[in-house]
């Protein structure tokens, strides 16, 4: 049986207009998705208090500059801190293939670009939950 995975989304920056936020949100939501956007410039502490608090099983989190790679950097190590390792992080954003190496190298499960993302997220997400149940 096929469980709602619950999906936690934020931005790393104050640049983001959040519509693609709200509509990855909503894309999620449609299929089945528990989805919750933390909002905004968020800090590494908050984004890993509402993983936590949610129980998400996937964070995404969307760079709106390239300068913001050390947050997920820090979030990464947060949720290892906090025992949450086994939470899936996506990122999306436009940056260049070094940047997304070095993201993939500290544990990110995949990068997608930001044009791309909503629908990328959502698709990915199911395939994360798919796997999980299978275990």
């Amino acid at each position: 049986m096929f469980s709602a995975p619950r999906v936690v989304l934020a931005s790393t920056g104050p640049l983001s207009s959040e519509q693609t936020e709200v509509a990855t949100v909503a894309t999620l939501r449609d299929d089945g998705v528990e989805a919750v956007y933390a909002g905004m410039g968020q800090s590494p502490e908050a984004i890993v208090r509402a993983v936590l608090q949610e129980d998400a099983d996937v964070l995404g989190v969307y760079l709106t500059r390239p300068e913001d790679v050390p947050v997920v950097e820090a979030v990464l190590a947060l949720l290892e801190e906090q025992g949450a390792e086994d939470v899936t992080v996506v990122v999306a954003g436009e940056m260049p293939a070094a940047l997304e190496k070095r993201l993939e190298a500290v544990g990110v499960a995949r990068v997608l670009c930001a044009d791309g993302a909503a629908a990328g997220v959502a698709s990915y997400v199911k395939t994360v939950a798919r796997r999980r149940e299978e275990r």
